[in-house]
């Protein structure tokens, strides 16, 4: 009885140890998924964050850049007036002077 009583003690303690060691991993998958929640509602929370912000630039932008595209045009349409005004005064030839077709000779 004896070897018995050693045996159903090893298995005794062989359960207890089992249920401490499913107790633990319990806690610790509890613990780790408690934690991954946690972050991943962070992570949601920043991700929707983070696209409102995107989306409030890229209007800004698109907003600005339809803004300096009219100036540019515009610039650019004020310096070709100027170098428009500025080229035919600088390409101006000067004309002969007009010569009058009256024969200033009474001679014919």
């Amino acid at each position: 009885m004896a070897v018995l009583s050693e045996s159903s003690q090893r298995a005794g303690l062989t359960q207890d140890t089992w249920n401490d060691v499913k107790k633990q991993l319990r806690e610790i998958t509890k613990s780790t998924q408690e934690a991954q929640e946690r972050e991943r509602a962070q992570l949601i929370t920043r991700a929707t964050v983070a696209e409102e912000q995107v989306s409030e630039l890229k209007e800004y932008v698109d907003n600005h850049l339809g803004r300096y595209k009219l100036e540019i045009t515009r610039l650019r349409r004020l310096l070709g007036a100027q170098e428009g005004r500025s080229n035919s005064a600088r390409d101006h030839k000067p004309r002969p002077p007009h010569k009058s077709f009256k024969n200033s000779s009474n001679e014919i």
